[in-house]
């Protein structure tokens, strides 16, 4: 969300105004960085879930190749709706 606002500031914005820095819009980028970096600072408190915690660190590793095989198995090309699992 913050690096769309960025986005939007940015390219709905000049940077100057005639000759003048559009100070407007450095203010309006200052507040968005602002905010990620108050959010930055905070600790979270999450409580970890272990059965949650050990599925995330203990994730299996699936290469590259299997995945695309997989996902053609799903769903062939050229398939037709009904023929997608």
């Amino acid at each position: 969300m913050y690096l769309t606002d960025l986005t939007f500031i940015e390219d709905g914005n000049p940077d100057l105004i005639g000759e003048e820095i559009n100070f407007q819009k450095r203010k309006m980028v200052f507040k968005v960085i602002q905010e990620v970096l108050l959010y930055q600072q905070r600790p979270y408190m999450i409580p970890v879930l272990e059965p949650v915690r050990t599925f995330l660190t203990e994730f299996p590793f699936v290469g590259e190749k299997d995945l695309y095989n997989l996902s053609l198995r799903h769903e062939p090309r050229n398939a037709l709706p009904n023929q997608i699992k």
